[in-house]
């Protein structure tokens, strides 16, 4: 290919900026590759399309038992289409706060390090960019979520050590004073009361505001 067939010239605002041609790619292909361009370093981008990727192979297999490869068109139909709407769903979600506590403990699993609050933090910023939020409203939101979920983390990390305490007393048949592990089981009780409340007294909130 000639290099003069590879890039071509356009003026836009009186600045001479490239059009690249190779390819022959779609709009909706080229749009695919912006975006990957701006979640490359997604961790939860690799993840779901992988999974998606799966699908589309054995789809494909299905479809064509003697093509095993695709096609940039049959990766955006097959790919990138589905993964692009799980993670605009998911953001939403998040922001909104109607995503699942099972579903977040399902996130946290795609990070390897100490720093999951941080990753998925920065994983929502990465997604929002693109939506057109104003950076303000989705950093409230974010910090919002990420208080409540580390507040469920306490929650459960206090149920687990209760569950264990209660079973080392059962199995031993203990006996003596175990009004520690009674106050522990109650606190576990007040602090479920507690976000349960807020969580009522939020939803009561936005029901007021609409």
């Amino acid at each position: 290919m000639f290099i003069r067939d590879l890039v071509r010239s356009t003026i836009a605002d009186g600045k001479m900026l490239p059009e690249v041609t190779f390819f022959g790619l779609s709009p909706r292909a080229k749009e695919m590759i912006s975006s990957l361009s701006r979640l490359r370093d997604s961790m939860l981008l690799r993840q779901v399309w992988i999974n998606n990727g799966d699908k589309a192979v054995r789809t494909n297999a299905e479809r064509e038992t003697q093509k095993m490869s695709l096609s940039v068109e049959d990766v955006v139909e097959l790919i990138w289409t589905p993964t692009n709407v799980e993670l605009k769903s998911l953001q939403e979600r998040f922001l909104s706060g109607t995503i699942s506590f099972g579903e977040v403990d399902k996130l946290f699993r795609v990070f390897k390090n100490n720093q999951k609050y941080d990753d998925l933090a920065n994983e929502i910023r990465l997604f929002s960019s693109r939506e057109g939020i104003p950076i303000q409203t989705t950093e409230v939101l974010i910090n919002k979520r990420i208080e409540q979920i580390q507040q469920y983390h306490t929650l459960h990390h206090c149920i687990e050590a209760a569950k264990v305490i209660q079973n080392f007393r059962t199995s031993l048949s203990l006996q003596g004073d175990f009004k520690l592990v009674e106050d522990l089981r109650n606190q576990v009780c007040l602090n479920l009361i507690y976000i349960i409340s807020n969580l009522l007294k939020e939803e009561v909130r936005r029901s007021v505001v609409i």
